[in-house]
Formats: structure tokens, sequence, C-alpha cells
């Protein structure tokens, strides 16, 4: 082979390579690892590697952020956040969801934006972010609807922070709308607040709105009246009192509860004493056999109607009333399918 021949050839190749050199460059780059990486999570994860399928999701958006994107790299998140415990796991998450509402420019749709993480976040009980995410990216206080100020009053009494502020909020919600929602806020707020004779009164005129409103819906006035006869129905059996359903670590403050109050345990086997006898949820089961037409939103309704007997019973154990938390207790046992510590 002659020189000439040789050169010509490399000159040749490196012509070809031109174009070649920045597709190769982009097919084995920062965004194709990202992708690579977003695959092996999901593997991982399915294998019950938590662990390594959450530093694989976060190496590969430190690696190209832009994959955050990419709707199977939230979905993938998501799960792997639902299952690990660790406070890094959740730390990731919320930052990413924080950057990402931060980088939307029109300010209705970053408070849109905000409004539906606080409630994702609310979900992982992590009460003060979602605060903290809609006090930044929500209007001003009189620019805001009812709705976005009772989501923002209900966070912060969750987190148990800024009640003052959050008894503002609520109470400009309820000059727009007093409805069972709001009067719920408003009650979980004065009971954060250690207004619980206050809150109790809220609570009541909240669940009288809420059966008002089923009493006027001809189905589920059927159910109003069958929950109200299963259970007057007494227990299959004795017994034996459970142990007491932990509070979320953050959801009482330490003054919360008045000198009178009896210990949260002594409520909890009062109430075991009366639930425990029978099936968690054995009323919804109830409910839906009997109204198979209603099983698609019955459940759902049934647990808003529960988040306010919960708060109930927790308004009234503040205020030692054994038999009122007995009562709720019974009512959550049978129709709902959560534990207490899963509502809230």
């Amino acid at each position: 082979m002659s020189s000439g021949t040789f050169v010509n050839r490399m000159i040749l190749a490196a012509a070809i390579g031109l174009p070649v050199g920045p597709v190769i460059a982009d097919y084995f780059g920062p965004a194709t690892t990202a992708r690579w990486m977003l695959a092996k999570a999901a593997n991982e994860f399915d294998q019950g590697n938590v662990v390594e399928a959450q530093k694989l999701l976060e190496d590969a958006y430190k690696k190209s952020p832009d994959i955050a994107a990419d709707r199977n790299f939230l979905r993938q998140l998501d799960r792997v956040e639902a299952n690990n415990e660790s406070s890094a796991v959740s730390s990731f998450y919320v930052d990413l969801w924080e950057q990402r509402i931060g980088q939307i420019e029109n300010p209705a749709i970053r408070s849109e934006a905000a409004f539906a993480i606080s409630s994702l976040l609310s979900n992982r009980k992590k009460f003060d972010d979602a605060a903290r995410i809609l006090n930044v990216n929500l209007p001003p206080l009189e620019e805001r609807t009812a709705v976005q100020n009772n989501q923002m009053a209900y966070m912060r009494a969750l987190a148990g922070k800024d009640l003052e502020q959050a008894l503002i909020e609520i109470d400009t919600a309820i000059k727009t709308a007093e409805n069972e929602s709001f009067l719920d806020t408003k009650g979980w707020v004065l009971h954060r607040m250690g207004r619980n004779e206050e809150a109790l009164v809220v609570m009541d005129k909240s669940l009288a709105k809420l059966t008002e409103a089923w009493s006027a819906n001809p189905k589920l006035e059927r159910c109003l009246v069958r929950i109200e006869e299963l259970q007057a129905q007494p227990a299959v059996e004795p017994a034996a009192a459970e142990p007491s359903n932990a509070e979320p670590s953050n959801a009482e403050p330490s003054n919360a509860e008045p000198a009178n109050a009896e210990p949260a345990n002594a409520e909890s086997v009062a109430a075991g004493s009366v639930v425990s006898s029978r099936t968690k949820g054995w009323g919804v089961d109830a409910l839906l056999e009997e109204f198979p037409e209603l099983s698609r939103g019955l459940p759902e309704t049934l647990e808003i109607y529960a988040t306010l007997r919960y708060h109930r019973l927790r308004i009234c154990e503040a205020l030692g009333k054994t038999q009122e938390v007995a009562r709720e207790a019974a009512w959550l046992h049978a129709f709902s399918k959560k534990e207490l510590d899963e509502l809230f």
C-alpha cells in the first residue's frame, strides 16, 4: 500500500467520522445513560431492592436533570418513595417537586401545581413541606380562592405551625362557603391550638352539614339509615382490648392537650372493647353487599366521612370524653378500611 493511498483512506475515514461523532456522543451521552439508569432502577425495584432503585434514580437525575420530565421517571420515583421510609428519599422527592414547581412561569399554573403537590406530600405525611410549598407558590391571602385558603390552613394545621394564620385563612374561606370541608378544617385548626371546646362545636356542625348533604341524596340517604342500623347491632362476641393505634409523629403539639385529658392509650382501650369483635371495615363490606350499585364511589365517600369522625375522636380524646371516643372509634372500625394513624 502506497503512503498516498493510506493518507487518502485516513482522510476519507476522518471525513466519514465527522457527522458520526456527535451522534455517538449523544447516543452514549448523559441523557441516554440516565434512561439506562431509569430502566435498571425499575428492575431493581421489582426485585425488592428499593434502596438501590432509589440511588439509581437520584444518579439518573444528577446525570441528566431533564429526565424529570419523563413520566416513567416520576412514576418509578413515586413507587420507590411509597415503599421506603428513609428521610433521604423524601428529601430528594420534595426537592425535585419544589424545583419543578419553581420552573413554572405562569403564576396561576404554578399555584395549581403547588396545590396538587401539597396533597401528594400530605399523603406521605410531609406536612411541613406541603405547607411551605403552598405558602411560597399560592397568591396572597386576599387573592386566593376559598379552596386554596382551606388547603393552606389545613396543611398548617397538620404541620402544627402558624396556627393563628391558619385560623385567619380558614375563616376567610368560610366567609365564601360554610361547607363541611371548611368547617372540618377550622375544627382541626382550633384543636391544634388547644381550643378543644370550640373545636368540638365546629366539628359537630361540620358533621351535621355532611349528614344533611347525604340526606339530600336518595341513594346516600339509604346508606345513612343503614349505617345507623348497623351501628345499633350488638357485637357478635365479647372483645378483648386492642392495643392503641399510634398517632402520626407530628400530629399533636405538646401543649394541645388539657390537663384533665385521659391518656390516649386509656381511650383506645375503651374503644377497643367496643370494636375489636368484628373485622376492620365490616360495615363497609355490609353496605357494599346491600348496595352494589354504589360500589364505585361509596368507599371513597365513606372515607370523607371517616376523616371528620377521626377529627372528632381526637378532639373528644383531648377533652377526656371517654364514651364519645369509644363511639367514634367504633364507627371508624366499622366504616373505614384505614387504621387511625392513616386518617388525618
